[in-house]
Protein backbone atom coordinates (compact mmCIF):
# COMPACT_ATOMS: atom_id res chain seq x y z
CA UNK A 1 0.00 0.00 0.00
CA UNK A 2 1.09 3.55 -0.74
CA UNK A 3 0.68 5.67 2.32
CA UNK A 4 -0.91 9.01 1.77
CA UNK A 5 1.04 12.06 2.94
CA UNK A 6 0.01 13.31 6.32
CA UNK A 7 -0.84 17.00 6.40
CA UNK A 8 -0.17 18.32 9.83
CA UNK A 9 -1.66 21.41 11.38
CA UNK A 10 1.70 23.13 11.23
CA UNK A 11 1.93 22.52 7.48
CA UNK A 12 -1.57 23.87 7.00
CA UNK A 13 -0.71 26.94 9.02
CA UNK A 14 2.43 27.50 6.96
CA UNK A 15 0.44 27.12 3.76
CA UNK A 16 -2.18 29.60 4.92
CA UNK A 17 0.54 31.97 6.01
CA UNK A 18 2.22 31.78 2.59
CA UNK A 19 -1.11 32.38 0.87
CA UNK A 20 -1.90 35.37 3.07
CA UNK A 21 1.56 36.84 2.47
CA UNK A 22 1.05 36.37 -1.26
CA UNK A 23 -2.30 38.13 -1.08
CA UNK A 24 -0.76 40.97 0.91
CA UNK A 25 1.99 41.34 -1.67
CA UNK A 26 -0.58 41.40 -4.46
CA UNK A 27 -2.66 43.97 -2.61
CA UNK A 28 0.38 46.24 -2.33
CA UNK A 29 1.17 45.90 -6.02
CA UNK A 30 0.62 49.35 -7.65
CA UNK A 31 -0.72 47.81 -10.85
CA UNK A 32 -3.26 45.74 -8.93
CA UNK A 33 -4.29 48.76 -6.89
CA UNK A 34 -4.78 50.84 -10.05
CA UNK A 35 -6.82 48.02 -11.59
CA UNK A 36 -9.03 47.82 -8.51
CA UNK A 37 -9.46 51.58 -8.50
CA UNK A 38 -10.55 51.59 -12.15
CA UNK A 39 -12.87 48.70 -11.40
CA UNK A 40 -14.71 50.84 -8.89
CA UNK A 41 -15.69 53.38 -11.57
CA UNK A 42 -19.04 52.25 -12.97
CA UNK A 43 -18.85 53.88 -16.47
CA UNK A 44 -15.49 52.22 -17.13
CA UNK A 45 -16.81 48.84 -15.98
CA UNK A 46 -19.90 49.24 -18.17
CA UNK A 47 -17.87 50.05 -21.32
CA UNK A 48 -15.44 47.22 -20.58
CA UNK A 49 -18.29 44.72 -20.16
CA UNK A 50 -20.37 45.97 -23.09
CA UNK A 51 -17.68 46.48 -25.75
CA UNK A 52 -14.80 44.37 -24.44
CA UNK A 53 -12.32 47.25 -24.17
CA UNK A 54 -9.79 46.71 -21.36
CA UNK A 55 -10.19 49.20 -18.56
CA UNK A 56 -6.58 50.41 -18.45
CA UNK A 57 -6.26 51.43 -22.15
CA UNK A 58 -9.77 52.84 -22.00
CA UNK A 59 -8.91 54.99 -19.00
CA UNK A 60 -5.65 56.18 -20.55
CA UNK A 61 -7.38 57.14 -23.79
CA UNK A 62 -10.16 58.95 -21.98
CA UNK A 63 -7.68 60.83 -19.78
CA UNK A 64 -5.62 61.90 -22.80
CA UNK A 65 -8.77 63.08 -24.60
CA UNK A 66 -9.94 65.10 -21.61
CA UNK A 67 -6.49 66.62 -21.15
CA UNK A 68 -6.28 67.70 -24.79
CA UNK A 69 -9.78 69.20 -24.67
CA UNK A 70 -9.19 71.15 -21.47
CA UNK A 71 -5.76 72.30 -22.63
CA UNK A 72 -7.39 73.67 -25.77
CA UNK A 73 -10.05 75.52 -23.75
CA UNK A 74 -8.26 76.95 -20.71
CA UNK A 75 -4.55 76.58 -21.46
CA UNK A 76 -1.87 74.46 -19.86
CA UNK A 77 -1.32 76.45 -16.69
CA UNK A 78 -5.00 76.78 -15.82
CA UNK A 79 -5.67 73.10 -16.47
CA UNK A 80 -2.74 71.86 -14.40
CA UNK A 81 -3.58 74.16 -11.49
CA UNK A 82 -7.23 73.07 -11.63
CA UNK A 83 -6.27 69.38 -11.52
CA UNK A 84 -3.85 69.97 -8.66
CA UNK A 85 -6.40 71.90 -6.63
CA UNK A 86 -10.00 70.96 -7.40
CA UNK A 87 -9.88 67.18 -6.97
CA UNK A 88 -7.74 67.31 -3.79
CA UNK A 89 -10.00 70.06 -2.40
CA UNK A 90 -13.09 67.92 -2.90
CA UNK A 91 -11.43 64.83 -1.46
CA UNK A 92 -10.24 66.89 1.51
CA UNK A 93 -13.83 67.99 2.07
CA UNK A 94 -14.94 64.35 2.11
CA UNK A 95 -12.11 63.51 4.47
CA UNK A 96 -13.12 66.26 6.91
CA UNK A 97 -16.64 64.86 6.97
CA UNK A 98 -15.33 61.35 7.72
CA UNK A 99 -13.38 59.83 10.63
CA UNK A 100 -10.60 58.18 8.62
CA UNK A 101 -7.38 59.26 10.36
CA UNK A 102 -5.08 57.85 7.67
CA UNK A 103 -6.88 59.80 4.95
CA UNK A 104 -6.58 62.96 7.04
CA UNK A 105 -2.81 62.48 7.22
CA UNK A 106 -2.60 61.79 3.48
CA UNK A 107 -4.33 65.00 2.46
CA UNK A 108 -2.51 67.10 5.07
CA UNK A 109 0.78 65.89 3.61
CA UNK A 110 -0.44 66.64 0.11
CA UNK A 111 -1.34 70.25 0.92
CA UNK A 112 2.00 70.80 2.64
CA UNK A 113 3.82 69.45 -0.42
CA UNK A 114 1.56 71.44 -2.75
CA UNK A 115 2.24 74.68 -0.85
CA UNK A 116 6.01 74.16 -0.81
CA UNK A 117 6.00 73.24 -4.50
CA UNK A 118 3.95 76.34 -5.35
CA UNK A 119 6.41 78.62 -3.49
CA UNK A 120 9.39 77.05 -5.25
CA UNK A 121 7.59 77.32 -8.57
CA UNK A 122 7.01 81.05 -8.14
CA UNK A 123 10.60 81.58 -7.01
CA UNK A 124 11.99 79.83 -10.10
CA UNK A 125 9.35 80.94 -12.59
CA UNK A 126 11.89 82.62 -14.88
CA UNK A 127 13.90 79.41 -15.20
CA UNK A 128 10.91 77.08 -15.52
CA UNK A 129 9.62 79.15 -18.44
CA UNK A 130 12.33 77.62 -20.63
CA UNK A 131 11.51 74.00 -19.72
CA UNK A 132 9.65 72.66 -22.77
CA UNK A 133 7.61 69.90 -21.12
CA UNK A 134 7.19 71.61 -17.77
CA UNK A 135 3.38 71.58 -17.52
CA UNK A 136 2.96 67.91 -18.52
CA UNK A 137 5.65 67.01 -15.99
CA UNK A 138 3.98 69.14 -13.35
CA UNK A 139 0.65 67.48 -14.07
CA UNK A 140 2.14 64.01 -13.69
CA UNK A 141 3.88 65.07 -10.49
CA UNK A 142 0.68 66.41 -8.90
CA UNK A 143 -1.30 63.33 -9.92
CA UNK A 144 1.44 61.12 -8.51
CA UNK A 145 1.26 63.12 -5.27
CA UNK A 146 -2.48 62.99 -4.64
CA UNK A 147 -3.58 59.59 -5.94
CA UNK A 148 -4.10 57.19 -3.03
CA UNK A 149 -2.44 54.22 -4.71
CA UNK A 150 0.73 56.15 -5.63
CA UNK A 151 0.83 58.30 -2.48
CA UNK A 152 3.69 60.42 -3.78
CA UNK A 153 3.02 63.26 -1.34
CA UNK A 154 4.01 61.00 1.56
CA UNK A 155 7.30 60.19 -0.18
CA UNK A 156 8.10 63.85 -0.88
CA UNK A 157 7.08 64.85 2.64
CA UNK A 158 9.23 62.22 4.36
CA UNK A 159 12.29 62.68 2.13
CA UNK A 160 12.36 66.47 1.57
CA UNK A 161 9.81 68.52 3.50
CA UNK A 162 9.92 66.88 6.93
CA UNK A 163 13.75 66.84 7.30
CA UNK A 164 13.95 70.48 6.19
CA UNK A 165 11.34 71.73 8.64
CA UNK A 166 12.73 69.65 11.51
CA UNK A 167 16.21 71.03 10.85
CA UNK A 168 15.04 74.66 10.79
CA UNK A 169 12.03 74.42 13.12
CA UNK A 170 13.50 76.53 15.92
CA UNK A 171 14.59 79.28 13.58
CA UNK A 172 11.21 79.32 11.82
CA UNK A 173 9.34 79.48 15.15
CA UNK A 174 11.52 82.41 16.30
CA UNK A 175 10.92 84.27 13.05
CA UNK A 176 7.18 83.67 13.26
CA UNK A 177 7.10 84.93 16.86
CA UNK A 178 8.98 88.11 15.87
CA UNK A 179 6.69 88.63 12.90
CA UNK A 180 3.64 88.18 15.13
CA UNK A 181 4.97 90.72 17.63
CA UNK A 182 5.78 93.21 14.87
CA UNK A 183 2.33 92.75 13.39
CA UNK A 184 0.71 93.46 16.76
CA UNK A 185 2.82 96.60 17.22
CA UNK A 186 2.03 97.78 13.69
CA UNK A 187 -1.67 97.10 14.24
CA UNK A 188 -1.63 99.12 17.48
CA UNK A 189 0.20 101.99 15.80
CA UNK A 190 -2.21 101.96 12.88
CA UNK A 191 -5.14 101.96 15.30
CA UNK A 192 -3.71 104.92 17.23
CA UNK A 193 -3.06 106.94 14.08
CA UNK A 194 -6.49 106.07 12.73
CA UNK A 195 -8.11 107.20 16.01
CA UNK A 196 -6.22 110.50 15.90
CA UNK A 197 -7.14 111.11 12.28
CA UNK A 198 -10.77 110.23 12.91
CA UNK A 199 -10.91 112.55 15.94
CA UNK A 200 -9.35 115.41 13.98
CA UNK A 201 -11.77 114.88 11.11
CA UNK A 202 -14.72 114.81 13.51
CA UNK A 203 -13.56 118.07 15.15
CA UNK A 204 -13.17 119.73 11.75
CA UNK A 205 -16.63 118.64 10.71
CA UNK A 206 -18.15 119.90 13.97
CA UNK A 207 -16.34 123.27 13.63
CA UNK A 208 -17.52 123.71 10.05
CA UNK A 209 -21.09 122.90 11.02
CA UNK A 210 -20.93 125.43 13.89
CA UNK A 211 -19.59 128.16 11.61
CA UNK A 212 -22.26 127.44 9.03
CA UNK A 213 -24.93 127.62 11.73
CA UNK A 214 -23.62 130.98 12.92
CA UNK A 215 -23.60 132.33 9.37
CA UNK A 216 -27.14 131.08 8.84
CA UNK A 217 -28.37 132.73 12.05
CA UNK A 218 -26.58 136.01 11.29
CA UNK A 219 -28.04 136.32 7.80
CA UNK A 220 -31.72 137.03 8.90
CA UNK A 221 -30.53 139.67 11.40
CA UNK A 222 -28.54 141.47 8.76
CA UNK A 223 -31.49 141.32 6.36
CA UNK A 224 -33.90 142.77 8.94
CA UNK A 225 -31.45 145.55 9.83
CA UNK A 226 -31.06 146.45 6.20
CA UNK A 227 -34.86 146.46 5.79
CA UNK A 228 -35.39 148.83 8.73
CA UNK A 229 -32.69 151.16 7.51
CA UNK A 230 -34.28 151.56 4.09
CA UNK A 231 -37.56 153.35 5.27
CA UNK A 232 -35.56 155.70 7.49
CA UNK A 233 -33.37 156.69 4.59
CA UNK A 234 -36.38 157.31 2.35
CA UNK A 235 -38.02 159.54 4.98
CA UNK A 236 -34.86 161.61 5.31
CA UNK A 237 -34.80 162.09 1.59
CA UNK A 238 -38.35 163.41 1.62
CA UNK A 239 -37.54 165.93 4.37
CA UNK A 240 -34.61 167.25 2.39
CA UNK A 241 -36.82 167.78 -0.63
Amino acid sequence: FISEPVISASMTGEKLKDDSEERIDLSNDPVARIDRFLGSIQPIVFIETRYGIPRVPLSIGFAVLVCLLVLKLVGAEGFVNAVGFMYPAYMSFKTIESDDHDTHIHWLMYWVVFGVFHILEKATDVLLFWVKWYYPLKLLFLIWCFLPFTNGSTTVYNIIVRPFFRRHQERIDTSLAKAHESALQATGEIGRVSTDLFGQAARNVARNMFVQQLDASASPSASSAAGSASPAASSDNKKDK
